[in-house]
């Protein structure tokens, strides 16, 4: 687990050194919003796509955690 702010995500995520991202969604919004993931260098969406995929999504009351799985691309 590595646990941190955008800038420290994003570096683990620009070097490949995320296996899993778990994501819990709450359908809520507060203030202004910060980032959670600073800039990756990626500029399109061709760049994102095909990077990770969905393994696991289960509600957690009126909240969601869902679980994608990094693709080995070789």
């Amino acid at each position: 687990f590595v646990e941190g702010g955008a800038q420290t995500a994003a570096a683990f995520l620009a070097a490949e050194l995320v296996d899993r991202l778990l994501i819990y969604r709450a359908p809520i919004l507060v203030g202004a919003g910060q980032a959670g993931v600073a800039d990756l260098g990626l500029a399109t969406l061709a760049q994102a796509h095909h990077r990770w995929a969905l393994a696991d999504r289960r509600p957690l009351g009126s909240d969601c955690l869902e679980v994608y799985e990094r693709l080995r691309i070789t």
